[in-house]
Order: structure tokens, then C-alpha cells, then sequence
């Protein structure tokens, strides 16, 4: 064997090792492009355990242009993986299987140093505190960063975790960080969805504040299919009709209106107004409110769309 060959083969474990994780990442890149599921982001967190420790010292957000890091880094990670394997090997054929254990011992110390780095840090309580109290003034840099290391050192069952990964949301959201803000939204909803026993309410509560987050940067597909998963649960909590669903339907008749699904969003708002009237407590403020937006927009609508919009779904006298 020649020495180029010698040196080819020496990274050949390491450039297998990395070509597993790009064509692994390029699949769930597919899957998740080609798909219908407003959740199929999710896939990518997969790579938060295939990529440790790289993944446990640094919270990468697993959307928008934060991807090529997973990519990049993953890839390279891997690619080491792949030339300490062939050094492994290397050190067992000429030195012995004691030289392999103490290397093995070595690695196992450098894999274990960020674990070891983290805890030598405050606690999450502390980091909690620290980033509520920072919060609180207004520093808004700092406040992102112990929230972020609090939701890091916080084990994970611990009951507010998902509410901390909504608080640093809302914090990536006052700071313009929305890619970052989306994700740590989409990991409280994977904390629900990873425990069994997680009730309806905290699922509620996870897509009520998804479909908050898709409203603020007005992506009306995302928001719209949280919405539809809050009426779900909305029924499941309070046992059918109730506020909390009506102003769902109301929220998704906007969408329609903003999409220029006039007709539609008349049949939904008067849906709303139908079951907000029906309810034994009623928010006289919502119901006015819908149906004032119901008169506001039939007045927008053209004239012929005005005509086909009043036979198709007549106010009822009760709504006047």
C-alpha cells in the first residue's frame, strides 16, 4: 500500500461517518419540505442527541437559517468521530489493549467535560432568577441568556419547563429573535408531547402559544393550524362549547378575511357569534365586537359579493 493510499484510508471512517449525517440531515430536510404537518420540524431535534456534546454546549434554534449549523457542525463532528475511531485502532494494533483502554478513558473524560462545565455553573433556579430579575430592568441580552442557561441546566422533568422555554419565546420575541423564538415555542410543545402524563390543557396551552407567535409575525398557514389544534383541545378542557373556542373561530375567520376568503370568513365569524350567544356566561364585549366586525366586513365587500354573501349566510335577527 502506498503512503497516499495510507493517508486516504486514514480519513475514510471520517468521511463515511460524515457523509451518514449530511445524507441523514438532506432526508429530514426532504421529509420536512414535502410535508403537510405544520409540526414536522420537529425532525431536527433528532440531531440535538445524534450531535451531542456540540448540541449540549450550544442551543442551536432548528429552524430558518440556524440549519446549516447543524450541517456544518454535525458533519465535522462526525467526521472527527470518525478519525479518532481509526486512531483507536491504530493505537490497539501497535500499542496493546492497555494504551486503548487509557485512550478510551481519555475520551470518555473530554465527552463528560460539558456536562462538568454546566454544573459548575449556578443552578438552574439561580439562572431562572437572575434572567427574571434582568427581565424585569429591561435587559432584555441578559435576561436571554440565564433564561436560556436555566432551560439548559433545568432537568427535564421538571413541571415549568415548558413554561420557561414560553418565557424565553416571549423574551426572543421582544428582542426581534424570531427564529430562536420559534423554536424554543415548538420545544415546549415537544415537552408535552414527550410526556404521558400531559393533560389536554398543556397542550392547550403549548398551541395557544404557537398560534400567538405565527400571529405576531403574521405567518397565517402556521397560525392557522394551531388555531385548529386549540379548538381541538379547547373542547377537550372545558367539555364543549366555550369562550376560549369561539375566539378561536373568530381568529381563524380573520385569516380568511385577511386571505381574501370573504365568503368563508363570514360562514366562520357568524360560527363564533352563533356559539358565543349560545354560551350561559356570555362576553357581551366579544360578541358585539364579532358582530360589529361581521357589518365592517360586508361592508368591504364589493356589491355582488355583498349580495352572494347575504343569501349564502343571512345575519339572523338575533345578531342585528
Amino acid at each position: 500500500m502506498t503512503a497516499a493510499e495510507k493517508k486516504t484510508r486514514r480519513f475514510l471512517i471520517g468521511l463515511i461517518l460524515g457523509g451518514i449525517h449530511s445524507a441523514l440531515f438532506i432526508l429530514v430536510a426532504i421529509l420536512v419540505a414535502f410535508s403537510s404537518d405544520g409540526e414536522a420540524e420537529m425532525l431536527y431535534l433528532i440531531f440535538f442527541f445524534l450531535d451531542y456534546p456540540i448540541s449540549r454546549i450550544f442551543t442551536i434554534a432548528l429552524t430558518g437559517s440556524e440549519l446549516e449549523k447543524i450541517f456544518i457542525l454535525g458533519g465535522l463532528l462526525w467526521f472527527a468521530y470518525g478519525l479518532i475511531i481509526e486512531s483507536l485502532i491504530l493505537i490497539r494494533s501497535r500499542h496493546g489493549a492497555r494504551w486503548l483502554a487509557g485512550s478510551l478513558l481519555f475520551l470518555i473524560g473530554l465527552l463528560l467535560l460539558p456536562e462538568l462545565a454546566l454544573r459548575s455553573l449556578p443552578d438552574w433556579q439561580e439562572q431562572w432568577e437572575r434572567g427574571t430579575a434582568a427581565a424585569g430592568s429591561g435587559d432584555l441580552a441578559e435576561a436571554i441568556t440565564h433564561v436560556s442557561n436555566a432551560v439548559e441546566l433545568s432537568p427535564s422533568d421538571n413541571p415549568i419547563l415548558d413554561g420557561m422555554w414560553d418565557y424565553r419565546g416571549h423574551l426572543q420575541v421582544n428582542a426581534k429573535i424570531y427564529d430562536a423564538a420559534e423554536h424554543s415555542f415548538k420545544a415546549a410543545l415537544t415537552g408535552v408531547q414527550s410526556r404521558s402524563s400531559s393533560r389536554p390543557i398543556d397542550y392547550l396551552n403549548a398551541h395557544d402559544q404557537l398560534s400567538w407567535f405565527y400571529n405576531r409575525i403574521e405567518d397565517l398557514e402556521n397560525e392557522k393550524f394551531h388555531l385548529s389544534k386549540e379548538i381541538e383541545y379547547n373542547r377537550l378542557v372545558y367539555e364543549g362549547d366555550s369562550i376560549q373556542e369561539a375566539g378561536c373561530w373568530q381568529r381563524l375567520a380573520e385569516i380568511d378575511f385577511k386571505s381574501g376568503k370573504f365568503r368563508e370568513a363570514i360562514r366562520i365569524l357568524d360560527k363564533a357569534i352563533t356559539m358565543e350567544a349560545g354560551l350561559e356566561h356570555t362576553s357581551e364585549w366579544s360578541l358585539n365586537y364579532m358582530k360589529d366586525q361581521r357589518k365592517e366586513w360586508i361592508a368591504t365587500i364589493t356589491e355582488k359579493d355583498h349580495q352572494d354573501v347575504a343569501e349564502e349566510t343571512p345575519i339572523r335577527r338575533e345578531f342585528k
